[in-house]
Formats: C-alpha cells, structure tokens, sequence
C-alpha cells in the first residue's frame, strides 16, 4: 500500500513540473529561436565570389621569393641526381673489382691445392733467394 501511495505522489510531483524539469526533450525547444538557415547555392557563392581575387592573383605571377626558392631546390635536384649518378658508376665499377679479385684468389687457391710436395718446396726456395 505504502508502495503504490510514493507511485502516486511521484506522479503528481511530474505532473506539477515544468517541462523543463522533467527532462522531456522534445518540448524544450519547441519555443527556440533558431538563426536563419541559408541555402547552400548561397552560401558556395558568397564564398566563392570572396576566394576568387585571390587566387587569380596567386595563378597570374608567383612572388619573387617562391621563384627564387623553386629555381633554387631545381638546382639543388639536378646536383643530386648527378651525384646519386656518380655514386651508382662507382657502386658498379667497385663490385666489379671485388667480383674480379674474389674470382682470381678462387683460382690461386685451386692452383696452390694442386701443387705437388716439390713443387712447393721450389717455391720456398725461390722465395729465400
């Protein structure tokens, strides 16, 4: 009994209340005053028309500092093209050398395996005199 009386007065305290109190969203702005919405044709155009002088200045003639930048990292390109060029003929001229020196220990070696007991006491001779 007791629990259906609190049910009760809890729903006349919400019945008493404003709108705002409750909670309720749906009747908290049905009195807003909202700004007035633009179209968008009208607002791309307003936009447009402001953003066209500048970028007509900005296509017609770079500055002269952006000129002077683009004409120097131009420069600073083609002088790092020619090294990597460089460095690439080096790269290949030095692995063709060690391919050629590795080839040429290779045969030593086989040749040394080949030699016969005299052979190589020849050769030690030869290398006191």
């Amino acid at each position: 009994q007791n629990a259906v009386l609190s049910q009760v007065a809890g729903e006349e305290a919400a019945s008493q209340m404003r709108p705002e109190q409750t909670g309720d969203m749906s009747t908290n702005f049905e009195n807003a005053v909202l700004p007035p919405v633009l179209p968008p044709a009208a607002v791309g155009e307003e936009a447009a028309s402001q953003l066209q002088p500048a970028a007509e200045a900005a296509a017609s003639q770079p500055s002269p500092e952006v000129s002077r930048a683009a004409a120097g990292l131009a420069k600073e390109i083609e002088e790092l093209k020619s090294k990597q060029a460089a460095l690439k003929k080096e790269r290949r001229t030095l692995a063709r050398n060690l391919k050629n020196s590795q080839r040429r220990h290779k045969r030593l070696k086989v040749a040394a395996r080949a030699l016969s007991e005299s052979d190589l006491v020849e050769i030690l001779r030869l290398r006191e005199a």
